[in-house]
Parts: C-alpha cells; sequence; structure tokens
C-alpha cells in the first residue's frame, strides 16, 4: 500500500530534524505511539499539531501535508495557465503587422 504525502513528509522532516518520535512527542506534549500512527497512517494529526509540527520543523503546512514536489508542480501548472496564448492575440498580432506594412509601404511609396 503507498503512504501518504502527510506520512513520508512527517518522517522525513522528523529525521531530517534527527528527532527520534520520542523526542517529537515530548515537543508536542504527546505520547511517541501518536507519532507512530501518524507515520503509518493509523491516524492523522489534527490542524493545530500540524501548525506546531510546521512550526517545530520550520516548513510550511504546504510542505508538510502536500509535499514540496506537489506544490511545484501546482505552481508549475498555475503559471503554465498564465502564459496560455489567449485566442484574440493573433488578431492583434495580424493586425500590428498588416498596420506595419501598410505604414512601409506608404513611406517606400512616398519616396519613389
Amino acid at each position: 500500500m503507498k503512504k501518504s504525502v502527510l506520512a513520508k513528509q512527517l518522517n522525513k522532516y522528523r529525521k531530517l530534524n534527527r528527532l527520534s518520535q520520542e523526542k517529537l512527542a515530548e515537543k508536542l506534549h504527546i505520547s511517541r505511539q501518536a507519532i507512530s500512527r501518524w507515520e503509518s497512517e493509523d491516524a492523522t494529526p489534527d490542524l493545530n499539531t500540524l501548525i506546531m509540527l510546521s512550526e517545530i520543523f520550520n516548513c510550511s503546512l504546504d510542505d508538510l501535508v502536500f509535499g514540496v514536489n506537489q506544490v511545484a508542480e501546482q505552481k508549475l501548472h498555475t503559471k503554465e495557465e498564465h502564459v496560455k496564448t489567449p485566442k484574440y492575440m493573433w488578431e492583434t498580432t495580424g493586425g500590428i503587422i498588416l498596420g506595419l506594412g501598410c505604414i512601409l509601404y506608404l513611406i517606400i511609396s512616398t519616396i519613389f
């Protein structure tokens, strides 16, 4: 069974911060078994505990709950949506090119 993002992130950040389940539990004033249940997906921390965890790990709630890659992908996806070329842009570009062509034609015709 695939581990949830939250369970992976909890385990990852706990180890990155060199905290045992017991030490992390002490900081949160909960049992070590609670940490174990979160990391094995038998339970999920409540919102207040997630906020405390993000402060202990010095990461955002998005990082903790969704994972860095998913947040980065979402940001990239959002940026790509803004980069999409609107349909009217080609019409505007065509009009500008046509206008410049007309101006160039008038300049050339007055010279010769």
